[in-house]
């Protein structure tokens, strides 16, 4: 079914055929044209018509049969394939009996699919991979029959606001609470030759618009197959065009969010995914422990054999590494990838595994493969799934019945994007806390109840005058429950799911308290404004034994543990989003009472702030304005990074002209490695200042600007000072004046230092007659800089 490919790259040729104008024999030949090319729509046009004006042609029947399985036109494929083995003796009865009872399949007939299934085996069965994806068929519809029809938890419905059109509609995505999606409904071409070509939509508020700004290389782009990552930077998506005649290859592209939640400037991924003369196609972005790894779909060579679904790992500057094939790819089709962040599960669509018939929707938790069943698969195609990340509702895209379609004649060619609400049920869960040694009641507990699913906490609370907490939770999922209470040791254990229990009212949970030798508070702490900080995850490990206990601050600053007076040594770790991690160990050496500890909690933007000094702006000999005593410049830093930077070839053949190659090496290696790496960690970091300076932090920057020991000592210290100048100007001017207001408001503070050539080290060339040491060589070039070297951070 490599047809697939122009279906999930959104093509469909709408040629405008003039039927009047072609003999028999040409709408024969233009059918035959269309069909090796994989056009089935027009192939079934074309091979109708003939149809009209001689019926008796046997071969035009199978072929017309074929264009339409391949345009899923099943009933016309049905009528083809049963009048060429009713009225004609071709000798192409077995593939016709193989294509009716796939289309039988197809149509949810699965006794008749068994019966041709089983007919083909008894006359064809000589063909050993035929008659092994018979017996596959067979198998698959025994198991279609004998799965349950209704869910009283899944109501599934046409997508409405004007999504869907008698187009197709595919790669549903919901991101900030917009409808993200592609369709084939916008013409593209000649009258005489006109094609659909797909774009990617957005759904806000009622409109439907298009997202020009993804196309590339003018117009005739086919745009679709959204994703993005989790934090909505990134999209990532497909892009197919026409490589030769009816022929066409798909790649991968991405765009990056503006800040405005528009998506601009498109760039095409490496070779590494996008191989030439193959497809790559259905993105999907995954994150998990801050890694990301691309999910994409490819007929590349190294396949199981049809469409396989690949993956690729991503580092930040997009650097992908080698492809590795899914394990769970199959000798036929799987493709749409989708992986939903919460429950960890990767979901696709597949026609070669056991199923309703065409591509069915699945689910693959670790190695376990299980079809969605059928509130979401049929016997037609049902592919793209996409789940909202609390497993509330869900989007894909189908040609069942009832999805629009462009005529009668072939009923089930086009997708209809479906929404689905997991109408997910729910029982009470009444906890009660008992003191272990006494059982009496054990009132004044604190509870946290975790979804082990969605990581959320769910409830958090205590009871200071009773024992019982009672809280309603879905019956599917599993739970952590953990309770704390002064003076006992803290208890966690995971309860659920209670499926058999649905619709019993109450489910009971009780907890037995072990009492504890004393306690220890943990109070966390933003390490910067000094201000409580809350939702913090605070982990205990007993470092001789390993054994840990983690709690959660929950909307305060403060979790208790209770401490094991035997183990003599503890680390503290802290864990918040946007935070970097805070560590504290302690000794409870001799400590025989309950105990507190602050944990403190560094902001990652400063943190990032702080890993990115020193920065090193290095400049050519004697600029600024050379030959000037003054100890000021017009110019920015950028603009002498400009003009220095395209002198490395200079530098290196100056240097080497006496010591060789090496020479040469380490020029070119001084100006990529330091030269222009400080160049790009300047942008970084004035970026990453910008972020901590809106976070309304005050933060002092240090300037100290060096100069190599050419010239003399004062005129190097005015030098020095000129170099620190062009830096501050560069601040100034940064982003069309992005930090003025903050350095005016006195939020950032510049503080300047000139050293000239005092801390030039020993041994660095002074001699002006000796310029290939004293000018071109990496050692002199090193002493011409200004530092970024410290930031210090007010409040």
């Amino acid at each position: 079914m490599k047809h697939i490919i122009s279906l999930f790259a959104c093509l469909l040729l709408l040629t405008s055929t003039h039927y009047g104008q072609y003999s028999t024999s040409d709408l024969i030949k233009s059918g035959d044209q269309a069909l090796a090319n994989k056009n089935y729509f027009a192939a079934m046009k074309f091979f109708g018509e003939a149809l009209q004006y001689t019926d008796g042609d046997a071969d035009l029947w199978f072929k017309y049969g074929e264009a339409a399985l391949g345009q899923n036109g099943y009933n016309i494929a049905e009528t083809a394939f049963e009048k060429y083995l009713n009225d004609f003796d071709g000798d192409r009865q077995g593939e016709a009996l193989y294509n009716l009872a796939n289309v039988k399949h197809l149509k949810g007939d699965y006794d008749a699919a068994i019966e041709k299934y089983n007919l083909y085996k008894t006359e064809y069965g000589d063909d050993p991979m035929l008659t092994k994806k018979i017996e596959a068929g067979i198998e698959a519809a025994e198991w279609a029959k004998m799965q349950p029809t209704e869910n009283d938890e899944v109501d599934v419905y046409v997508k409405g606001d004007g999504v869907n059109t008698e187009f197709s509609e595919q790669g549903a995505y919901l991101l900030d609470d917009k409808f993200y999606y592609a369709s084939l409904r916008y013409p593209f071409g000649s009258k005489k030759d006109q094609t659909l070509i797909s774009k990617v939509l957005v759904n806000n508020d009622g409109t439907n618009e298009p997202i020009e700004e993804l196309g590339v290389d003018g117009v005739g782009n086919m745009t679709s197959n959204p994703s993005f990552s989790p934090d909505g930077q990134h999209m990532v998506y497909t892009i197919c065009n026409y490589t030769d005649g009816d022929k066409i290859i798909c790649n991968l592209y991405r765009a990056e969010n503006d800040g405005t939640g528009n998506y601009l400037n498109p760039i095409a991924l490496s070779s590494v995914v996008n191989m030439a003369g193959y497809t790559a196609t259905q993105p999907n972005i995954k994150v998990v422990d801050e890694e990301m790894t691309l999910y994409y779909v490819s007929d590349r060579l190294g396949g199981n054999g049809g469409l396989d679904i690949w993956y690729v790992q991503v580092d930040g500057d997009w650097n992908l590494s080698t492809p590795q094939n899914w394990r769970e790819n199959t000798s036929g089709d799987d493709i749409t990838p989708f992986f939903h962040h919460a429950t960890k599960t990767l979901y696709f669509a597949s026609n070669a595994r056991k199923g309703f018939g065409g591509f069915d929707i699945y689910k693959a938790e670790g190695s376990t493969i299980t079809n969605l069943g059928s509130e979401f698969n049929t016997s037609y195609n049902d592919i793209y799934f996409y789940l909202n990340e609390d497993g509330t509702k869900a989007f894909f895209s189908s040609n069942r019945l009832g999805s629009k379609h462009l005529d009668n004649s072939y009923e089930t060619c086009c997708y209809d994007i479906y929404e689905a609400d997991l109408n997910n049920k729910t029982i009470d869960l009444l906890a009660l806390i008992f003191d272990a040694n006494t059982n009496e009641a054990l009132n004044d507990s604190r509870i946290i109840l975790k979804d082990l699913v969605t990581g959320e906490i769910i409830f958090d609370s205590n009871n200071p005058d009773g024992n019982d907490y009672k809280v309603k939770i879905r019956c599917d999922r599993e739970y952590e429950l953990q309770v704390f209470r002064d003076g006992y040791k803290d208890h966690s254990s995971i309860i659920g799911p209670y499926t058999e229990d649905c619709g019993k009212g109450e489910v009971t949970e009780k907890v037995y308290m072990q009492p504890s030798a004393f306690n220890l508070t943990v109070n966390t702490w933003d390490k910067t404004t000094r201000a409580e900080l809350a939702g913090v995850d605070v982990k205990l490990v007993c470092i001789s034994t390993g054994k840990e206990a983690v709690k959660n601050t929950g909307t305060g600053n403060s979790v208790t543990f209770s401490v094991d007076p035997n183990c003599p040594k503890y680390k503290l770790t802290g864990l918040k989003s946007g935070y970097e991690k805070g560590d504290l160990e302690f000794d409870m050496t001799g400590v025989t009472g309950n105990i507190s500890k602050d944990l403190y909690l560094d902001k990652i933007q400063i943190a990032t702030l702080k890993g990115l000094v020193p920065v090193r702006l290095y400049f050519d000999n004697d600029h600024p304005n050379p030959r000037s005593t003054n100890k000021t410049t017009q110019k920015t830093y950028t603009e002498t990074f400009n003009s220095y930077y395209p002198k490395k070839a200079k530098f290196a053949t100056n240097f080497a002209s006496e010591i060789g190659m090496g020479g040469s090496q380490a020029v070119f290696q001084f100006f990529e490695g330091e030269v222009k790496r400080n160049h790009d960690n300047l942008q970084l970091m004035l970026k990453t200042l910008v972020d901590v300076l809106e976070s309304g932090q005050k933060v002092n920057l240090f300037l100290r600007g060096y100069a190599s020991p050419l010239a003399k000592t004062d005129y190097n210290l005015a030098l020095g000072q000129r170099r620190v100048d062009s830096v501050r100007k560069e601040l100034y001017r940064w982003n069309s004046g992005r930090l003025l207001t903050f350095i005016n408001s006195g939020q950032l503070v510049i503080t300047e230092r000139s050293f000239g050539e005092n801390t030039a080290p020993t041994g660095i060339s002074d001699d002006y007659q000796d310029r290939k040491n004293s000018v071109y060589s990496p050692e002199a070039s090193r002493e011409r800089r200004v530092e970024i070297d410290e930031i210090k951070f007010d409040n």
